[in-house]
């Protein structure tokens, strides 16, 4: 194997230990966590353990697993890259084209709003409602903070214009009524 391409590999494995550590373990963790804390200090007597409540769980981690997996697979197999790239360092290989169809053509960041959605359904099946009114709306808006000062910032950087018509074109993380085909970009700009 060329050492370039050893490098890749590296680059790879050690994006999918990052992303494995934090996004995999670390944050559901504190979610869950610092959500059962507040169950117990303010939300004691709101109780989430019924079978809808579960439903309501299991659909949204089915949801935001599918959403997550197939936009995951747009940027590896038609962007070229890969996931893992914090305040604009690149860990593993970067996508090297703007991906703008499927999940993309609903909203900007669909990776980040299926992982809330997979905790927003972790919180719902474990009954942490502390976690579903305090944690996860605050990840929503430390996400958004970090998406706007890093991630916005360097994919302007990366895909110049074309990222700019799409910015205009394509929410952040809400969908417009006019992107519920999937296979289009928005008309509706933000």
């Amino acid at each position: 194997m060329e050492p370039m391409e050893l490098r890749r590999i590296f680059r790879i494995i050690l994006g999918a230990c990052i992303d494995l550590t934090i996004f995999g373990v670390s944050i559901p963790w504190i979610t869950i966590v610092a959500g059962k804390n507040l169950d117990a200090a303010l939300f004691a007597a709101i109780n989430l353990d019924s079978m809808f409540f579960d439903l309501i769980g299991i659909a949204l981690i089915v949801m935001g697993a599918g959403w997550f997996s197939w936009a995951s697979l747009l940027l590896i197999r038609d962007g070229h890259g890969y996931l893992t790239e914090l305040f604009c360092i690149e860990i593993s290989p970067v996508t090297e084209r703007l991906i703008t169809e499927g999940p993309f053509a609903v909203h900007r960041h669909p990776i980040c709003v299926g992982y809330l959605a997979i905790l927003a359904g972790v919180s719902f099946l474990l009954g942490v409602f502390g976690a579903l009114v305090v944690v996860i709306p605050l990840l929503l808006f430390l996400t958004y903070i970090y998406l706007r000062l890093f991630e916005e910032p360097c994919l302007k950087r990366r895909f110049g214009s074309d990222y700019q018509v799409y910015a205009e074109r394509v929410h952040l993380f809400w969908p417009s009524v006019s992107s519920c085909c999937l296979g289009r970009p928005s008309r509706r700009f933000r």
